[in-house]
């Protein structure tokens, strides 16, 4: 009874093999895709930041400040799809725009991510 109990310790079991090959799979998969939500968590704080300016400040500079951010963070952003609204009789500020990331995984696949985000601030 011995020797077979010897003998197990050191086999890998297909288990083993099996959650290994989750856990090397599992690591890829975050590593790809934590760089991308970062980028986008930072691109909507600045979207916050902006939208909360200076009540002296028009839209279309607020929509300038939209495409630099997204510029800085080498998000490619249409400038069709940036719609910056100020509203001073409401007293509120809009952002609505949306963009794609892209999620490499592996050499040939490539997820898109089709983002749209809307942002409000009140005007002080």
């Amino acid at each position: 009874m011995t020797r077979h109990l010897s003998s197990e310790a050191g086999e890998i079991s297909v288990r083993n093999l099996v959650e290994l090959a989750f856990v090397f799979l599992a690591m890829v998969i975050i590593f790809q895709i934590a760089p991308v939500v970062i980028t986008r968590v930072s691109f909507l704080n600045e979207l916050e930041v902006i939208a909360n300016s200076p009540v002296e400040e028009k839209a279309f500079q607020l929509r300038q400040k939209v495409l630099r951010a997204a510029e800085g963070r080498t998000i490619a952003l249409n400038a069709d799809e940036v719609h910056v609204v100020r509203d001073q009789a409401n007293r509120k500020t809009t952002i609505d725009l949306s963009y794609e990331l892209h999620l490499n995984f592996f050499p040939r696949f490539t997820y898109v991510w089709k983002v749209r985000d809307h942002v409000e601030a009140l005007l002080l």
